[in-house]
């Protein structure tokens, strides 16, 4: 399934500020260079368009023509999304105060939970070729369309770790 290049377009980015723009294109250019890793045709582009009513995902070989097409609702991503934002926002507030075993679990937890998206993205997308890691890093993409991540500590690293 190589992949070439990534591209993001769509009406929900036009309102985002530089630093969420930066961010989205940090995820984009991570998402790229694995993909271009993986073995398959060479030449194919990704193209996400990000829409109020779709998450649209389009595979598209060397001369532009259309191997594959999906549009995953942002409800669709809903319970896997707000668990996900949740414990990254419980390991934002904690980190300071708990203790190692605590962030550890809590960052556990978000793995697995990053790993359901990525499966249930695999799934959706079966068409495009991608194996687990390249839908968990789709996954990433598509929670920064979705929500303002540049807000939320650790949601695309890992929080500070107490000693």
């Amino acid at each position: 399934m190589s992949i070439e290049a990534v591209e993001l377009g769509g009406s929900l980015l036009r309102n985002f500020h530089q630093a969420r723009l930066l961010e989205l294109n940090t995820l984009k250019n991570g998402l790229e260079e694995y993909a271009r890793s993986l073995e398959g045709p060479e030449g194919r582009t990704l193209k996400i368009q990000a829409e109020p009513d779709a998450l649209g995902l389009e595979l598209r070989d060397a001369g532009d023509d259309l191997l594959a097409s999906v549009a995953i609702p942002p409800d669709a991503l809903g319970e896997l999304l707000d668990e996900y934002l949740g414990i990254v926002r419980k390991l934002s507030r904690e980190d300071v105060h708990a203790s190692a075993f605590e962030v550890e679990a809590l960052d556990m937890a978000k793995k697995v939970v990053h790993d359901r998206a990525g499966r249930m993205l695999r799934r959706a997308l079966r068409e495009f070729g991608l194996d687990l890691e390249a839908a968990r890093r789709v996954f990433s993409v598509f929670v920064s369309l979705l929500v303002d991540t540049t807000r939320i500590a650790g949601v695309h690293g890992h929080p500070h770790r107490p000693g």
